[in-house]
Parts: structure tokens; C-alpha cells; sequence
């Protein structure tokens, strides 16, 4: 008799958690949760697989408070959670930013002697270095030091190190999983370079490129890009070109991040011959130059013939200019003192749709001034407000410099007492120009 009830009592057990599987599959929650209640009001204990079918159910949908009452519940009844219980409701909180509750049922696993495993660990690291809680993050990893992290638990240390510009942090991480024999991914590995090269440390994100090479892992284009981008930036033009060559060597396509890094780099050198070949290999190789590699162009070539020609190669390239465009080529023009032109140009923005800024304007101002057409330079400033626009320190500093230069000391004078009462404050170069202004 007895074994025949216990038969029948393992097969309600079953049947009970076959139903709430299939309601849960079919998205009726509420259905499911019921089941539990009449498990309970007909004396049949639910066992493990009916508290994690469910807790995780209402993980799926987001309902944790929900999920957190049932784990609570089973103090209740005979059945202690397991580490699978335990990680479901953990990597719920976890998901759901919760994570300070999340430890908290971590500590409590550990109280019941139940050992986290690497899924509780990664979840919960997972989410500190999401939050950029990183000492709450290391603090953790010690404690359970009985887990051995996996390449998912580094990358996510590495990546938190990296948004919050702990760069030392992040080259210690990568040398403790080079100790414990830890292979990374090449995402990892970009993460890791990247944060060297944004600490200046480019020796080091070399050597990093190197010891994975000789592992077998290959580094991507990103990869490259950002060592490419500070080799660039600080100067290292032979490294540069030798990583470039390398990474054709390679067989790594450059993109249009690689050649805007060059050319970027190659125009703050004053090597526009060179970066406009490069810009003429970028063009061969179909990749198509996108805006910021003009604007570098345009930026450092200070001559407004070839900035003109650069436009039109962006037009003929179906790149759309944007101000910031037109304002490096009006400063070319503007002071080239060929103001019929800025004008041309400034109708040119007007007809394709690109708002002026007060930028745009002050260059104006600026060119009039530099050509002693104070009226005409007055008068921009004048319709300024027309347009939306109220003058800034630099604008009205650009003003007052063209003042000074015509020796017109009242008019001077009369902008700063404008300015001020705008609640705009002279700087340095304002004061500057008046005090070269007294000495006439």
C-alpha cells in the first residue's frame, strides 16, 4: 500500500510540472502560478523543478519581485533551493539592475553552504562593471575566489576598466589571464588594446598585438585602428606606416576609420601631399571617404583652392557637406579676403539646406574686418538677432579687434559696454585688443 502511494504521489509531482511547463511555454503565467497553490491545497509538495520552472518564468518576464516572493516562499516547505534555483532569481536581479539584491542572495547562498559556480560569478560581475561599480566588481571576484573566471568574466572587468578609464587596471587583468592560461577573443583584445593606447601606453599595446599573433589570434581592423589612431596622434609617423603596411600584409582590409586617422594625422603634420594620396588610395580601393576625412582635409589645408576642389570632390562623391564643412572653407576664404566668394558660399548653404551657425557669421565678420569694411562687417552683426542668432564673446571680440585695428576707440569702447550689459565678460584677447587700443 504504501509503496503503491508513493507511485502514485512521484506521478503527480511529475504531471503537477508537465502542466505548469506547458503553461508556461504557452505564456499563461497566472495559469501556472495557480497550479502551485493547488499543489499545495491538496497536500502534493512541490519539488525543485516546479520552484525553478516557475522563478524563472517570471524572470522571462520580467516580473522579479514575483520571482523574489516564490524563492522567499519556499522557507515555507521541505524543499531547499539549489545553485540552479539560486542563479535563475540571481541572473534575473542581475538583468534587471538589481543587482545590491542580487548580492544579497549570493551571501545568503553562501550562509546555506551553497557554493556559487561561474554562472552565479559572471552574472553578478556582469552587472557591477555594467553599473561601474568595479571595486564592488574585484571586491566580489576575490571573495569567490573558489570560481575560476572564464574569458566572460575578464572581458566584462576589461570593458568596465575601459568606461571608466582605469587603464593600469585593465593591463593587470590581461596579465593575470596570460598567468592562468586564459585564451581571449579578439574583441577582448581590442577592448585591452584600445585601453593601453588611450593611456599613451603604445609599446605595450604593441607587445599585447604580438604575444596574440603568436598565439593565433588575429587582430581585427578596430584593432588596428586604435593603435593606428595613437601611433598617429602622437606623432609616431614611422610606426604608423609600418602597422599599416603590416596590417595589408595581413590581409585586414583598412576601412574608412584607418585612412581618416592617417589622413587626419598626415594634415595636423602639414603632410597635405601625402594625405591627399592616401585619399586617392582610399578612393581605388572603393572605400568612400566619409565626411570627417574631408573636413581633416579641408581644415589643414589653409588654401582656399584646393579646399574648393575638395568640395566638389565631396559633391561628386555624393557626401553632403555640413557646416562645419563650409565653415573651414569660409574661414580659408575669408581670410584670403575673397568675400564675393564667402558669399557664394554662404547662398551655396542656403540652397542645399544647411543652416548657418553663428560661426558661420563671425568668420564673415572676421574676413570684413581683416579688410577694414567696417560697415559691411557691422552690418552682418546688426542681422545677426534677425536670424535667430545672438552674438557670443568671440563674435563680439572679432568686432572689437576690427575696431582697433581702424583706430575707432569710441566704437570700441561702446561694444564692451554693450557686451557687459548683455552679461557678456571681456577675456583675455578682448582685453588684449583694448589695451593695444590705449597705446595708439
Amino acid at each position: 500500500m504504501n509503496g503503491a502511494g508513493a507511485g502514485w504521489f512521484k506521478t503527480s509531482v511529475a504531471s503537477y510540472n508537465s502542466l505548469i511547463h506547458g503553461l508556461r511555454a504557452e505564456g499563461k503565467q497566472e495559469e501556472a502560478t495557480s497550479i502551485l497553490t493547488d499543489m499545495i491545497n491538496m497536500g502534493i509538495s512541490p519539488d525543485e523543478y516546479t520552484f525553478s520552472t516557475l522563478i524563472n518564468a517570471f524572470i522571462k518576464e520580467g516580473k522579479t519581485k514575483d520571482a523574489v516572493a516564490l524563492f522567499d516562499s519556499m522557507s515555507q516547505t521541505d524543499i531547499k533551493p539549489n545553485v540552479v534555483i539560486y542563479n535563475s532569481l540571481v541572473c534575473g536581479l542581475c538583468k534587471s539592475g538589481e543587482w545590491r539584491l542580487a548580492r544579497e542572495y549570493v551571501e545568503n547562498m553562501i550562509d546555506y553552504g551553497i557554493l556559487p559556480n561561474l554562472l552565479t560569478l559572471s552574472s553578478m560581475i556582469n552587472a557591477l562593471c555594467k553599473e561601474g561599480q568595479m571595486t564592488e566588481a574585484i571586491h566580489l571576484k576575490k571573495v569567490m575566489h573558489f570560481v575560476k573566471p572564464d574569458v566572460v568574466t575578464y572581458t566584462s572587468l576589461i570593458h568596465g576598466f575601459c568606461h571608466s578609464g582605469q587603464w593600469g587596471e585593465v593591463v593587470s587583468l590581461f596579465n593575470e589571464m596570460m598567468e592562468e592560461g586564459i585564451m581571449l577573443d579578439v574583441v577582448t583584445l581590442s577592448s585591452i588594446i584600445d585601453a593601453c593606447c588611450k593611456q599613451g601606453r603604445t609599446k605595450e599595446a604593441l607587445s599585447i598585438m604580438e604575444q596574440m599573433n603568436e598565439r593565433g589570434l588575429k587582430p581585427n581592423v578596430i584593432t588596428y585602428n586604435s593603435l593606428l589612431n595613437e601611433l598617429c596622434h602622437s606623432g609616431q609617423w614611422e610606426e604608423a606606416t609600418s602597422l599599416f603596411n603590416k596590417m595589408m600584409e595581413e590581409g585586414i582590409m583598412p576601412d574608412a576609420v584607418t585612412f581618416s586617422s592617417l589622413i587626419d594625422a598626415l594634415c595636423k603634420n602639414k603632410g597635405i601631399k601625402e594625405a591627399l594620396t592616401i585619399l586617392k588610395l582610399m578612393t581605388a580601393r572603393i572605400l568612400e571617404p566619409n565626411i570627417i576625412t574631408h573636413n581633416s582635409l579641408l581644415c589643414h589645408s589653409r588654401q582656399w583652392r584646393e579646399a574648393t576642389k575638395l568640395l566638389d570632390r565631396m559633391v561628386n562623391h555624393d557626401i553632403l557637406p555640413d557646416v562645419v564643412t563650409f565653415n573651414i572653407l569660409l574661414d580659408a576664404i575669408c581670410r584670403n579676403g575673397m568675400m564675393s566668394k564667402a558669399h557664394e558660399i554662404l547662398d551655396m548653404l542656403t540652397h542645399i539646406g544647411v543652416k548657418p551657425n553663428l560661426i558661420t557669421f563671425s568668420l564673415i565678420i572676421h574676413g570684413y574686418c581683416l579688410q577694414g569694411e567696417m560697415k559691411k562687417a557691422v552690418d552682418i552683426f546688426n542681422s545677426l538677432e534677425t536670424m535667430g542668432l545672438l552674438p557670443d564673446l568671440v563674435c563680439y571680440t572679432i568686432l572689437i579687434q576690427g575696431y582697433v585695428k581702424c583706430n575707432r576707440i569710441n566704437d570700441a569702447f561702446r561694444l564692451v559696454r554693450e557686451m557687459t550689459k548683455m552679461g557678456i565678460m571681456p577675456d583675455v584677447i578682448t582685453c588684449k585688443a583694448l589695451h593695444s587700443l590705449k597705446r595708439l
